[in-house]
């Protein structure tokens, strides 16, 4: 007979990395030049912030970093697997880890 012992499951992010999502989820919110593509459907950058922290609550088991948020949350369909974008307002289209990571660098800085 064997005994099935649980999965520890990982913390979440300390409070210096919460800090660091948060701002950029912050600065994403408030981002009014940039549309934010997903599934192939535009939308606001507050709409955006509110998906990527609802999505962020729900998935966000293995998130330890900032960096982990945006490469296993914020860049990509977890149903579909294909990455978001974000559209500037110069009509520029990019990947979103790219965006995120910009942003987070400008915002948050590294640790």
């Amino acid at each position: 007979m064997t005994v099935a012992t649980p999965t520890p499951s990982r913390a979440a992010p300390g409070a210096g990395e919460q800090r660091r999502i948060d701002a950029l989820l912050d600065a994403v919110a408030a981002d009014r030049h940039s549309r934010f593509v997903r599934s192939g459907v535009e939308y606001s950058g507050a709409d955006a912030a509110r998906f990527l922290r609802a999505k962020l609550q729900a998935q966000g088991a293995s998130v330890q970093t900032a960096e982990d948020f945006i490469e296993r949350i914020a860049s990509r369909s977890s149903t579909t697997g294909r990455p978001y974008r974000v559209c500037r307002a110069e009509g520029a289209c990019v990947d979103a880890g790219e965006h995120l990571r910009a942003v987070l660098s400008r915002v948050a800085g590294r640790p």
